[in-house]
């Protein structure tokens, strides 16, 4: 089964362009803390398929909860949902994998 990501920005996903991702997990590289002890990253192969550049994805979350938030993600993706489809972050509906995260933001490349 292909499992997808989805992670979405702002208070209306549907509003501007560029405010939701679906991606493939099997394109997930590496996660870590993003410089701060708020921050943690995870890292995807190129969305244009371009192997000089990756895709991030970077959460906002609780101070010192960077290992939590990476476990948590990791569950998510783990799990085995009938139809693939993994909600990462979801800020328009306030859904997240983590009780710790509260916000998202991604660069697509």
């Amino acid at each position: 089964m292909v499992k997808t990501l989805y992670f979405s920005i702002g208070n209306d996903p549907s509003d501007a362009a560029n405010d939701a991702l679906l991606l493939n997990a099997a394109n997930f590289i590496a996660m870590g803390p993003a410089g701060t002890t708020q921050t943690t990253t995870m890292y995807f192969l190129s969305t244009d398929n371009d192997e000089a550049s990756e895709t991030t994805v970077t959460f906002t979350h609780a101070a010192g909860r960077n290992l939590d938030v990476m476990e948590d993600v990791c569950e998510a993706m783990a799990s085995e949902p009938k139809d693939g489809f993994i909600v990462i972050a979801d800020e328009a509906n306030g859904n997240f994998c983590s009780p710790y995260i509260t916000e998202c933001d991604f660069s697509i490349s």
